[in-house]
């Protein structure tokens, strides 16, 4: 699996297992599809646009765009640039495994295998939204970013500075059949507010429920 080398801003790095626990890391290198990693830390990065050919690659894989809205198949590379532009202003982080230590000139090298995004809507309305390799999934992986997120990077102040609002919570629509990713959020402290009918077009799947969390500041 391709590695990148990226130039990054170390201080804007929020550390997810900086001494990776055994079961992330036996589970990552236990796992085929990434069995070339040597893994140093977890760690959510400001997704930059060197990342960007990577979609490709993770959601061109069924599996893991099985509970994602709005994924053509097959995914371009045009798709991938479209859809990183729609997320152009909001907080968006790279979950990486960092491979190396960070060198003098701040570049470091890393395999990206999913992302995270904060952003606000239209309404007002602020949301969480991620996704992982599936060959990742039920690792504790996704779990330990969103509890980072919510937990440790003080996300209302950074909700604050980057859209000039104050926010009481932030909310995450989940694919009523995810349970495990319905299991994730209420693990992080997020509470289940109510099932929307027929609110998400899912390719293969037409119109799905959806169930709304919501995490309390």
């Amino acid at each position: 699996m391709p590695s990148l080398r990226l130039h990054v801003d170390t201080s804007a790095i929020i550390p997810i297992a900086s001494r990776a626990s055994p079961r992330i890391s036996n589970a990552l290198s236990s796992t085929k599809t990434h069995s070339s990693i040597a893994l140093r830390s977890l760690v959510l990065t400001p997704w930059s646009t060197q990342m960007t050919p990577l979609m490709v690659r993770h959601f061109s894989d069924p599996k893991t765009v099985t509970y994602l809205k709005n994924m053509p198949q097959p995914f371009t590379l045009k798709d991938a640039y479209r859809l990183a532009a729609s997320l152009e202003g909001k907080i968006h982080y790279a979950v990486a495994a960092i491979e190396s230590e960070v060198q003098p000139d701040h570049v470091v090298v890393c395999n990206v295998i999913g992302s995270l995004v904060v952003g606000m809507n239209d309404c007002g309305m602020t949301e969480l939204g991620y996704y992982l390799e599936a060959s990742c999934w039920g690792r504790g992986i996704m779990q330990s970013c969103v509890r980072a997120i919510t937990e440790r990077c003080g996300l209302q102040e950074k909700i604050h500075v980057h859209y000039g609002a104050h926010v009481a919570k932030i909310y995450a629509f989940v694919h009523v059949e995810n349970v495990a990713s319905a299991r994730l959020l209420e693990s992080c402290g997020f509470v289940r507010e109510v099932v929307l009918k027929k609110n998400r077009w899912v390719a293969g799947q037409g119109f799905v429920d959806e169930v709304l969390f919501a995490f309390y500041f």
